[in-house]
């Protein structure tokens, strides 16, 4: 793992994350609990993430940047009793009766004298993985709870998709810990022998400084808006030189215009695995893909979002839950071991109102795994059926 305070070994990583366990399960933290997250970009990003889970618990990201608010009601919301923070970042958190704050720095040398070895913790698949909370644009914000066994489909998927054991990618992450594409930063590369780089706060919304960490780091994988790869796009051509020579690029998060994605077919080179990733927190980060060709976006305005990654269904219906023929707009359901638990907390929103209206409408018989469809939200239309 790569980051501007430190850079550290498997191994490293690996007992740090231990250790910081010990010290969890010590007060309390185990399957079944939640612990927040409250660091600043760097290293304690990846020990603390690895840390709570080695302790059988779920992460909660409380990113310190957030409103007082805002940190306030997901700690109430999510009901943790204990936070992994820093020094630098303790005195943003609410003030809380029983609350119990992990000072990374203030407590380094009575964590680092605690075994190097993970702890015997009883996590099963249906344990809770992480709760991550949504933007609350259409209301109050509701924490996602994605199990384990949610995380294991999709780093089989990407494996499948990606070879990634073979890749050994060395990701480069922009991305926030408030949003689940900083884990996927993570368990795309380090699990898979390749090495986590995680920007620094000056980097994550700077092309050229970017470019330069890519160079100087031998990264190998991306995950980045289309915007902030248009602005990246530029900063090559102002430099007169050839685009980093990335062998993944996964872009999402926003449409993405096909003119802007040519932009990049054009530069990268020949064994670059270019793909439009789709998907949401509810799903487990990617539900579906497309890898664009010049012959795949001709006659296109925006890139697809492409066909389902294995073992995921995606449906597009009407407002009455019935299929829409092709070419009509419907509302994108997603099914599949994707699909979360549903929202912390929350009885009067179960994970069973994401049930099936899609699988009664296409008669879908095949057993469902996970829980069942996900109404994403979004409205689009398909060209063809997209469910394999």
């Amino acid at each position: 793992m790569i980051a501007e305070d430190a850079t550290l070994t498997h191994r490293e990583l690996d007992e740090r994350a231990n250790r910081l366990a010990h010290h969890l399960v010590s007060l309390g933290a185990g399957p079944g609990s939640l612990v927040g997250l409250s660091v600043e970009r760097g290293s304690a990003m990846a020990v603390g993430l690895l840390g709570i889970l080695r302790a059988g618990a779920a992460y909660v990201p409380l990113d310190p940047g957030f409103p007082a608010d805002r940190l306030a009601y997901m700690l109430a919301d999510s009901g943790a009793r204990i936070v992994v923070a820093q020094s630098a970042v303790r005195d943003r958190l609410p003030a809380g009766d029983g609350l119990r704050v992990v000072d990374l720095d203030a407590e380094r040398e009575a964590i680092d004298r605690l075994p190097a070895t993970a702890p015997r913790t009883g996590v099963t698949a249906g344990n809770t993985a992480y709760v991550i909370y949504t933007s609350g644009s259409t209301g109050e914000p509701k924490g996602v709870a994605v199990e384990h066994r949610n995380v294991r489909h999709i780093l089989t998927a990407w494996e499948e998709r990606y070879g990634l054991a073979e890749l050994k990618p060395r990701f480069l992450s922009v991305s926030s810990l408030s949003v689940d594409l900083f884990f996927a930063d993570l368990i795309r590369s380090v699990p898979f022998g390749g090495a986590l780089i995680i920007a620094s706060k000056d980097v994550t919304t700077e092309p050229s400084a970017l470019l330069d960490l890519i160079a100087g780091t031998s990264a190998t994988g991306l995950e980045i808006v289309p915007s902030l790869l248009n602005a990246v796009l530029q900063e090559v051509d102002r430099r007169g030189g050839a685009f980093p020579p990335l062998r993944l690029i996964s872009v999402g998060s926003e449409a993405w215009r096909v003119e802007d994605c040519r932009a990049l077919l054009r530069r990268i080179r020949h064994d670059c695995v270019v793909v439009n990733a789709y998907g949401g927190t509810e799903a487990t980060v990617d539900s579906t893909v497309f890898v664009p060709t010049e012959e795949s976006l001709r006659g296109r305005v925006y890139v697809p979002i492409g066909r389902p990654l294995p073992n995921t269904r995606v449906y597009v219906l009407d407002r009455h839950g019935n299929l829409v023929p092709p070419g009509v707009p419907g509302e994108i359901w997603i099914g599949g071991d994707g699909v979360a638990r549903g929202y912390h907390g929350r009885a009067e929103l179960p994970s069973g109102s994401w049930t099936a209206p899609s699988c009664r409408a296409t008669g879908c018989t095949a057993p469902v795994t996970g829980r069942v469809c996900w109404p994403r939200g979004t409205w689009s239309s398909w060209a063809a059926p997209t469910t394999r």
